[in-house]
């Protein structure tokens, strides 16, 4: 049919692009996609994941450079029984997702910094559209046809480019009270960014009428005027029958009594196709004309050629705090709590024919609260196990009311091991379960949570007492999702959402 472009990042009430929650991203580095289980870190990405752990490095200035490259695939199947195709597939790439960490150890004191997409991100290309863009369209023709107008097929052209990304600038300090305890505050300066440039043109339907009595392919927007221009026509047409005081006529009472040919008659009657009965006055019939040409101009309105140029922004604060508890030399434990994210988008709207973003207006968008907790046991010296449980406070966040959609906050459980093979090599592997609380009412082609199954594996390698390379690839399963939508006229709709994601990364970690 066409070639439509949907660049689709998701943050406008999106999923990630892997993992985390409804709109964060919790991965932040080349050791998370191998291992999956952070949050008793005591490396360098501690800075996101255990702050409160960054004592325990060794003395001196650390740096931190990782970059993740993300590929997804989506699916939305939808049941309606008009379009053109019931299968959207769409492909998201994200080719750079960097993060940088730093910090600076000396004794009981390290001061840290952080900066990296902590939600939004990528792209998804759709070559034969969503749902929700076609459904309007795809019901013009049985529309059409149940009114008289033999109608069979659709076409239309579309793009919609969006963006959506949301940085996060970090900074803090964490301090070891003694031998098992640390803790560490600090803060992180959010800026989010969301982008709309679309349109949707030339919608083309097949009807077969006096305005198109070859059938093919014309534009609806202009059929529908032409439509009701004709029938504006004929009500002005009746109105000098209606001066004359034949307005309560029928139209056999009009031909019987000379006011109209038979050919006026037939004419009349043909424009109304299946509105028009016998028992109509003239003055009904006129009525009935205008409210035709009133529909039709409405309907033309609805298929006319729209556009979209829209940036949304807004900027806020996370604080955040964190303990890190070493009991013993095989056991280290982290818990970090961000509190929520205080957030409103504010449309700059160049262009917008959808009426779905006016200028100035302001959107809740907040980030939710997370509560993160990990632990860390080194059974022997070479082999370590960990596991992580993130909960994500989604039921308390403000997005302008689509938070009721939300059953359950989610959460995410990860396990994983590390086992080094050499003094400078070390393989690992974990898996993650995320489980969302998003309900149906949450889901839409557009922006959808699924819970996920998740696997990685990945190397360090020790180059010198310096410089430590990480590398790892995830791959994550979705759970199949549906929504059931209803369309007046059509009914109660299913549609279902698939996802899948695969990606890499390598990170350079260099202590001073």
């Amino acid at each position: 049919m066409r070639r439509i472009v949907l660049l689709l990042a998701l943050a406008c009430g999106a999923a990630t692009t892997n993992a985390g929650g409804i709109l964060t991203s919790s991965n932040q580095s080349a050791s998370y996609m191998r291992v999956l289980s952070r949050n008793a870190s005591t490396d360098m990405d501690a800075v996101y994941y255990n702050p409160a752990g960054l004592t325990l490095l060794k003395d001196g200035f650390h740096l931190s450079l990782n970059n993740q490259t993300l590929f997804q695939k989506r699916t939305i199947q939808s049941d309606y029984p008009y379009l053109n195709n019931n299968s959207y597939s769409g492909d998201v790439t994200t080719p750079f997702f960097p993060t940088f960490f730093a910090a600076y150890k000396k004794d009981k004191l390290a001061i840290f910094g952080g900066f990296g997409p902590v939600g939004g991100g990528g792209g998804a290309t759709f070559n034969n559209g969503l749902p929700s863009f076609e459904t309007d369209a795809a019901s013009i023709p049985t529309s059409l046809s149940q009114k008289g107008i033999p109608t069979t097929r659709y076409a239309l052209d579309m793009s919609f480019d969006g963006s959506s990304v949301i940085y996060g600038g970090q900074l803090g300090a964490s301090y070891k009270v003694n031998d098992w305890l640390s803790v560490s505050g600090g803060a992180r300066l959010i800026y989010a960014r969301n982008t709309y440039d679309g349109y949707i043109h030339d919608i083309r339907i097949n009807p077969i009428s006096a305005a198109n009595p070859g059938g093919g392919f014309v534009n609806a927007n202009l059929f529908f005027k032409t439509l009701a221009t004709s029938a504006a026509n004929a009500a002005t047409s009746l109105q000098p029958l209606i001066t004359n005081n034949a307005g309560g006529l029928t139209l056999a009472q009009a031909q019987a009594a000379g006011a109209l040919t038979p050919a006026q008659v037939a004419q009349i009657q043909g424009g109304l196709g299946s509105n028009y009965n016998a028992a109509m006055t003239i003055a009904q019939i006129q009525a009935t004309y205008n409210g035709i040409s009133s529909a039709f101009t409405t309907n033309a309105a609805k298929v006319a050629d729209k556009n979209v140029d829209v940036t949304q922004t807004g900027t806020g604060v996370t604080p955040i705090i964190g303990v890190n508890i070493t009991p013993s030399s095989k056991l280290n434990i982290g818990v970090r709590y961000e509190f929520a994210t205080k957030l409103k988008l504010k449309n700059d709207t160049k262009v917008d024919d959808t009426g779905n973003y006016t200028d100035g207006k302001e959107t809740n968008s907040d980030l939710p609260a997370i509560l993160a907790i990990g632990i860390d046991y080194r059974i022997i010296p070479d082999l370590k196990l960990t596991a992580s449980l993130t909960h994500y406070f989604d039921k308390d966040a403000n997005w302008d009311g689509k938070e009721k959609f939300i059953t359950d906050n989610l959460y995410e459980f990860a396990v994983g091991m590390e086992c080094n093979v050499s003094e400078r090599i070390l393989f690992s592997g974990g898996f993650m379960y995320i489980q969302t609380g998003a309900g149906q009412g949450y889901q839409s082609d557009i922006s959808y949570s699924l819970s996920s199954h998740s696997v990685g594996f990945g190397a360090g390698y020790k180059i010198t007492d310096q410089l430590t390379i990480n590398s790892g690839m995830m791959y994550t399963q979705y759970v199949e999702g549906t929504r059931m939508i209803n369309y007046t006229n059509v009914g109660n709709i299913k549609e279902t959402y698939k996802k899948s994601n695969i990606g890499f990364s390598i990170g350079f970690d260099y202590r001073f």
